[in-house]
């Protein structure tokens, strides 16, 4: 009798356990919505928006999975490619190639803040983007209700050093897991970056 009783609290706790642990599940993108339950994210992009290929710049940037594979064997994939880190889960161009946007995931040690990733991605952010790059102190910005730490740049377009570029990374912590959003547009028009976060911002619950 006490072992059967001893074996039941056993499995309860297994649930309870199993039950805290948020499982991740990829992001599925059909004619220009993407959804995510696991992170309970919807956002629609307009239609001039497409999945970047093999030659972009984004898709070699980080980790880019199969595009069937679920989230476990995602990992498994990129770590067997020395990859790690940051995982795409959506990676899109509109059709000029001019504006890249992306959604990524990461797993996280629980003791990581919000605060110690987003100075992370400022860090390398001014690695990358040059002394000469304006790069905002970090703020928060609102997508479909949730609070994310965000913050701006603008840079020299690397192709063409006389030109600027503007771009956001944008980081929210849910779970065991870190969800960066970047958008990275090349123009001088400020309200093509404006336009593109737009698409994020209105889009609140």
């Amino acid at each position: 009798m006490f072992k059967k009783y001893l074996v039941t609290i056993l499995i309860i706790c297994l649930m309870l356990i199993s039950g805290c642990t948020k499982q991740m599940e990829r992001g599925t993108f059909t004619d220009g919505v993407y959804k995510n339950t696991s992170l309970n994210l919807k956002i629609s992009f307009p239609t001039e928006f497409e999945k970047t290929n093999q030659d972009t710049m984004i898709f070699n940037n980080g980790c880019q999975p199969l595009e069937m594979e679920d989230w476990k064997a995602a990992v498994k994939s990129c770590e067997a490619k020395g990859l790690s880190g940051y995982i795409w889960d959506l990676s899109l161009q509109n059709k000029s190639g001019s504006i890249l946007t992306g959604i990524l995931i990461e797993e996280i040690k629980s003791s990581n803040t919000t605060q110690e990733l987003i100075e992370q991605q400022i860090s390398k952010a001014k690695s990358w983007a040059g002394e000469t790059a304006f790069i905002t102190a970090p703020y928060e910005l609102k997508i479909q209700g949730k609070a994310f730490q965000a913050f701006s740049y603008i840079a020299p377009n690397a192709d063409n050093p006389t030109e600027e570029y503007f771009g956001m990374n944008a980081i929210r912590i849910e779970g065991n897991y870190a969800i960066l959003i970047t958008i990275s547009v090349k123009s001088d028009n400020k309200e093509d970056f404006n336009n593109m976060m737009k698409i994020y911002t209105t889009q609140n619950k």
